[in-house]
């Protein structure tokens, strides 16, 4: 009895430290005093889809079912130093969904998405405001670099790129 309640404590444990993981940015900007005791695990400009470093292609209207979106989709990719980075935009008529790939000679440094939605559901634009279609983030999930499918969906982008700009990452 005892040891199935150990694997079952076991099992919530680290279900729990995962989503805890998960969230930590999340949690690092309401709680902006847990950055000076984690340093190692946070830094603000880890976690952005701004363009960075040289553009060396964008590619948009991406067919692939996955990507399809009616508002449309659009992948860049830029060259930094020692890496290269992928931003996904794929836009809809309620969300944005943004993910970035940080990479090097096809293994994955970093990675991570950021799903926003539009607060009135993205159909009207709010009258009289400064931005009319303001977003809000709903979530930023890290992608862990070595997992399978954060690998395929890199694969899966890596072809619509020329292959001359790729070698060069």
């Amino acid at each position: 009895m005892r040891i199935i309640f150990g694997l079952i404590l076991g099992i919530c444990l680290s279900i729990a430290a995962l989503i805890g993981l998960q969230r930590f940015p999340q949690l690092l900007e309401t709680y902006p005093q847990l950055a000076q005791l984690f340093p190692q695990q946070y830094n603000a400009s880890t976690y952005n889809h701004d363009a960075e470093g040289k553009l060396l292609q964008t590619v948009e209207m991406l067919e692939d079912e996955e990507y399809k979106s009616i508002e449309g989709n659009e992948a860049t990719l830029y060259q930094l130093d020692g890496q290269c980075k992928i931003n996904l935009y794929i836009f809809g008529e309620s969300y944005q969904l943004l993910t970035s790939f940080y990479f090097h000679h096809d293994r994955i440094l970093r990675a991570y998405e950021t799903y926003s939605t539009y607060p009135n559901g993205g159909y009207y634009a709010e009258p009289d405001t400064k931005d009319p279609f303001k977003l809000e983030k709903s979530y930023l999930r890290i992608m862990m670099p070595n997992n399978i499918k954060t690998q395929l969906e890199l694969y899966q982008l890596e072809k619509h790129f020329n292959a001359k700009w790729w070698k060069n990452c």
